[in-house]
């Protein structure tokens, strides 16, 4: 039924005609032309595919078409429709998307087309054949493959002001990239500015993999053969952009560069190499004051320095972020990489160690990676270090993070290769 030309329209809706090219139905190499409105035009024009029959087994019920040409972007993809006897009478479809689009399609055109098949297809089958599919709610993973994001930058005017900033395929917020859980995902980022650019992804946790985690200076090297701290208070002295690096980076990759850049803190912990951090940094602020009181004249005798938190593999941690009313009313967004953790407490004023614990939430705190911590007001954390490595936690407004508000812990190895860092990638670039 599936792979029958005439009867296509029957459980996909959206198809209006289905053309005869050449070859023989049913036959490898045979190819038709599908043409209606499975994705929507915005000149209103019907979309259309050639497809192929690239190999079909009747006995064994499974169907590979390749998409040789249409105006929806997708030429070259393959769908693959197997079914599979599985218990009770039952019957699993697994269908699966290698999706290559073309240059400039657009990503909700492919999403479009994923949602089309599933929701429309699939259960036009099920009408069909009168079985009820059990499992057709638990898609099977798809795979994404190179989906193109150039970093640029682009004019946007905001508060009646327009000013040039670094965008994601020129869109302000950046693209939706729309996956499952499970899905595989390659994304295909090319840097087209003067900047030097790290990429990280949030939802994304990076298990014994933090050498594709992002944040510069910490999983991976900059690209300044300066204080990179130095570089942005240069700029805000001057109110001038920053200093040009010492090299520019396409996909992560610098050319020849004289000098050696100093090595992230990953790859310092990685191969044990002294001298560049130590692990003392304080459990609890060295001067206890009251955070959310009047503070101005305050002198905090702020230090330089790179220190680190150590942490042993699986401990349990909690953490507690405290507000305060120092500079100015903030509402702090805190980001922890390379964990999940539960909010198993929040307050106002000052957290107290004796009683605010009484209240927390242990029977089902959020989950997050990510929470903001307003002036004057505290939240409590709680995650296990389950995940070996070097991890980030920081103010997400930027400016902050250059002020300080930054740490980070190390994550000692567990026992046996499944509970230690994995080595770094071939291709990591030099320090």
């Amino acid at each position: 039924m599936v792979s029958q030309t005439e009867t296509l329209a029957e459980w996909m809706p959206m198809v209006e005609r289905c053309t005869d090219l050449a070859g023989e139905e049913g036959v490898p190499g045979y190819v038709r032309l599908v043409s209606g409105f499975m994705f929507p035009q915005q000149d209103g024009d019907r979309s259309w595919i050639k497809e192929r029959l690239v190999s079909m087994d009747s006995t064994s019920h499974n169907y590979v078409n390749k998409m040789e040409a249409s105006n929806v972007g997708l030429d070259g993809s393959i769908n693959a429709l197997k079914l599979v006897d599985y218990w009770d009478d039952s019957t699993l479809v697994n269908w699966s998307f290698q999706i290559d689009p073309l240059e400039g399609a657009s990503e909700d055109s492919i999403i479009d087309y994923l949602g089309f098949l599933h929701k429309s297809g699939i259960n036009r089958i099920e009408v069909i054949t009168g079985f009820w599919f059990a499992l057709f709610d638990v898609l099977p993973p798809f795979e994404l493959r190179g989906i193109p994001c150039k970093v640029v930058l682009t004019n946007t005017t905001k508060l009646c002001s327009t000013k040039s900033i670094v965008t994601i395929n020129g869109k302000f917020p950046g693209p939706a990239i729309y996956a499952r859980e499970g899905d595989n995902v390659n994304i295909k980022l090319t840097n087209h500015v003067q900047y030097n650019v790290t990429i990280h992804w949030h939802g994304v946790r990076r298990l014994r993999t933090g050498w594709a985690d992002g944040p510069a200076s910490i999983t991976q090297c900059e690209w300044w053969k300066a204080d990179v701290e130095a570089v942005v208070n240069q700029a805000t002295q001057t109110g001038l952009p920053p200093n040009i690096s010492d090299a520019h980076i396409v996909n992560g990759q610098t050319g020849a560069v004289p000098g050696c850049p100093s090595p992230a803190l990953l790859q310092v912990h990685y191969y044990s190499i002294s001298g560049v951090f130590t692990d003392d940094f304080p459990a609890m602020p060295p001067i206890s004051f009251n955070y959310t009181g009047n503070n101005t004249a305050l002198n905090l005798q702020t230090v330089n320095g790179t220190r680190t938190y150590r942490l042993a593999f699986n401990s349990t941690v909690q953490l507690v972020l405290q507000g305060t009313t120092i500079i100015a009313p903030e509402s702090h967004p805190f980001h922890l990489h390379g964990f999940n953790f539960f909010v198993v407490g929040k307050g106002f004023g000052n957290f107290d160690p004796d009683n605010d614990p009484k209240k927390f939430n242990l029977a089902d705190p959020v989950e997050r990676n990510t929470i903001s911590v307003p002036t004057a007001e505290w939240a409590a954390i709680r995650f296990r270090a389950d995940n070996p490595g070097v991890w980030f936690l920081h103010c997400h407004l930027e400016v902050h993070t250059t002020w300080g508000l930054k740490m980070v812990f190390v994550v000692d190895n567990g026992e046996g290769p499944d509970e230690s860092l994995l080595p770094p990638p071939s291709d990591l670039p030099n320090c």
